[in-house]
């Protein structure tokens, strides 16, 4: 059994089909250039190697310098019984916002975030 569609009466309009095509085109042009662009950043940090900056013509262009942050995600992954003794507590504090909204609905609707995606 299918689920009802929780949007199907949502407020739409209709809208200009070629501006549409060219929003999917121009994602697609980004896309693609952010895939070049990766691709050419991944062979420039090849040719880099261990140094810490790359040079044109004598004049630094790019630097790639460790900094004070880890992958920390990999390194506790790749070293679960190391990490096991670096773990701590902590306690967080934390804003309600549902409970916020229940009880003050016309302030944070002021704050509403709209999410703009692609549905086809």
């Amino acid at each position: 059994m299918a689920i009802p569609d929780p949007y199907a009466n949502e407020p739409t309009t209709e809208l200009d089909e070629d501006l549409v095509r060219a929003y999917q085109e121009a994602k697609m042009a980004v896309k693609m250039w952010n895939e070049e662009l990766e691709r050419i950043k991944s062979k420039l940090q090849e040719a880099l190697g261990d140094a810490h900056a790359g040079t044109v013509q004598g004049k630094k262009v790019v630097s790639y310098r460790p900094q004070d942050r880890y992958a920390t995600s990999r390194l506790v992954r790749d070293n679960p019984d190391l990490a096991e003794n670096f773990w701590s507590m902590q306690v967080e504090r934390v804003f309600q916002v549902n409970a916020f909204a229940a009880q003050h609905p016309d302030i944070a609707e002021q704050y509403r975030i709209r999410a703009f995606v692609e549905l086809g």
